[in-house]
């Protein structure tokens, strides 16, 4: 089938399917009117309804079939490019309509109000979704799974997850604040201590994306080694294990800004105190949870392995990610003390003549000792894990990509400044207008230069090493391109270490042949009986063996 005419197909299969079963769930909803569940119904308001179902299902099942029957004659249809993406388009759009109304079914059970104004939707695209489901998983756990349908497994993964993140995150927020209300029960500006107020819509919000989460990931990418699968496991741990960090830095900094008020403010509640410890710590909770499951896949957590996967690229992915991090905050502790010290002199300047406007910034002292032990303790963690590990086959490449990110992004940081700083002086020397202000704008960017310059001059080894071109010359691989039957299938990860494989492909064998005049006759009617895309004709000693390649 040529494109075009493949393409018109999907287009008309797409649009009717579409108008069918808006029309349809309308009719639905209309009927639901028409006997007084949801509302009231008008009679006419039938007829668009009617129209649309009566013109678009019969071309749908139609053309449906026709395709449908067009797979028997040519094998190569069923993973043509246009077909794959028509499926998985129906199916991200089945999949938006169901999650909402199963949202909705749900949460009405929960106020416990009729769920039917969700069923319209369910009804109908329920059916299409598992109609479609069967043609684009086809194949999934061989080598001919379509590289479409991964995409749209790996969407409705990350948004699944980052639902359950949200939703988990707010009933922990709830169940916190709730403990903090039992606790200081006896502070006069709590009104109501005795009821756990939780959002039905986090519930059901929790229940959908646990279903789509379920598919998406347990069912289907947990059980095979895919290319982006590595790439969101490595995204996932390194993001939660960020945020993590970060919600216990903003409990010790606040902590630490409380020590420092103590008695300043008599009046404020005890509630009011700890109002800030549920919106953080709810965080905390959700991010370790999420962390520990993913991250034992490839790391020795102390937990039992959810999971399978080779762990040689994620996990020195993830621990030289995780060594960033805390050299972020190690700066940033570095920063915000330079920054306090340069402030002392206009704190205590004449030139602020009322006495209430001259406070210390335990603000920048808190979220500096906060940093400096959270980037400490997490850099001795790691660094004592990267040291200690005798497996070190993806190391070098990571650690090459970890020098070359804290080269740019520092010398970026550098520049920026430096800009920052050259901009503040000239403006200031061309007006004349030379004061305390000026370094009070200045404070910020020379203690980003200042910084910048010594994680730079700190690593000044290891990035000229780097950026040399003999070193790259050393560990440069050949690029190839793998044919394999079965038997390099299976050593697919060292192959990817040894060279730089620019194209896999797995070719199916057809058969041996005797290489002489009658098997060289034969050749042609073995290659018929398999149509695809390539063929090859290989020669080995007195045979000859035949193999094609359907994708």
């Amino acid at each position: 089938m040529s494109i075009p005419r493949r393409l018109l197909i999907y287009i008309v299969l797409f649009v009717t399917l579409n108008v069918y079963a808006v029309g349809f769930s309308s009719l639905i909803g209309w009927v639901l009117d028409l006997i007084g569940i949801i509302g009231d119904a008008q009679t006419q308001n039938i007829a668009p309804f009617l129209s649309a179902i009566i013109v678009c299902l019969p071309i749908w099942l139609f053309v449906w079939r026709y395709v449908n029957r067009g797979l028997e004659e040519s094998s190569y249809e069923e993973s043509s490019t246009i077909r794959n993406l028509y499926l998985n388009l129906v199916l991200g759009i089945s999949t938006i309509y169901l999650s909402i109304s199963i949202f909705g079914f749900i949460e009405s059970i929960i106020k416990l109000e009729s769920p039917l104004s969700a069923l319209p939707n369910m009804i109908v695209w329920a059916p299409l979704f598992y109609v479609h489901l069967n043609y684009a998983q086809k194949d999934w756990f061989e080598d001919r799974r379509k590289r479409i349908h991964e995409f749209y497994l790996n969407i409705t993964f990350i948004i699944s997850l980052i639902i359950i993140f949200i939703s988990l995150r707010g009933l922990a927020l709830d169940g916190l604040d709730y403990l903090i209300l039992l606790v200081s029960s006896n502070d006069v500006l709590v009104e109501n201590s005795t009821n756990l107020d939780i959002e039905g819509g986090q519930i059901s919000a929790l229940i959908t994306a646990a279903g789509l989460w379920f598919y998406s990931w347990n069912l289907r990418i947990k059980k095979i080694d895919l290319n982006f699968r590595t790439v969101d496991l490595s995204v996932i741990t390194v993001s939660q294990a960020f945020i993590f960090l970060l919600s216990i830095f903003f409990i010790l900094a606040q902590g630490i800004i409380l020590l420092f008020d103590i008695g300043s403010n008599q009046s404020q509640g005890l509630y009011k105190t700890l109002e800030f410890l549920p919106q953080i710590l709810s965080f905390s909770i959700v991010s370790i949870i999420i962390w520990i499951y993913y991250s034992s896949g490839f790391l020795d957590t102390g937990v039992r392995k959810f999971y399978k996967v080779d762990p040689s690229l994620i996990k020195w992915t993830y621990r030289y990610s995780v060594r960033a991090i805390s050299l972020i905050f190690l700066i940033s502790s570095s920063v915000s003390l330079l920054v306090f010290l340069i402030g002392i002199p206009i704190t205590l300047s004449d030139e602020i003549l009322i006495t209430a406007e001259k406070k210390w910034e335990f603000d920048l002292i808190s979220a500096s000792i906060s940093s400096f032990l959270i980037g400490v303790m997490t850099l001795r963690y790691i660094s004592k894990k990267i040291e200690s590990d005798s497996e070190v086959s993806r190391k070098k490449d990571i650690e090459k990509s970890y020098i070359y990110i804290v080269a740019v992004f520092f010398l970026f940081f550098l520049i920026g400044a430096l800009i920052a700083i050259l901009t503040i002086i000239i403006r200031d020397l061309i007006g004349w207008s030379w004061s305390l202000s000026t370094i009070e704008l200045l404070r910020w960017p020379f203690s980003f230069a200042l910084n910048s310059i010594i994680i730079l001059w700190f690593f000044r080894k290891d990035i000229i090493s780097r950026f040399r071109a003999g070193a790259d010359k050393k560990i440069e691989k050949k690029s190839v391109d793998i044919l394999s039957s079965e038997s390099l299938l299976r050593h697919k990860a060292e192959l990817n270490e040894l060279f730089n494989v620019k194209s896999f492909q797995v070719a199916n064998k057809i058969g041996k042949l005797k290489f002489n005049k009658e098997g060289i006759n034969k050749i042609d009617s073995y290659l018929k009986k398999h149509e695809a895309k390539k063929y090859y004709i290989v020669e080995d000693g007195q045979d000859i063996i035949l193999y094609y390649l359907k994708d």
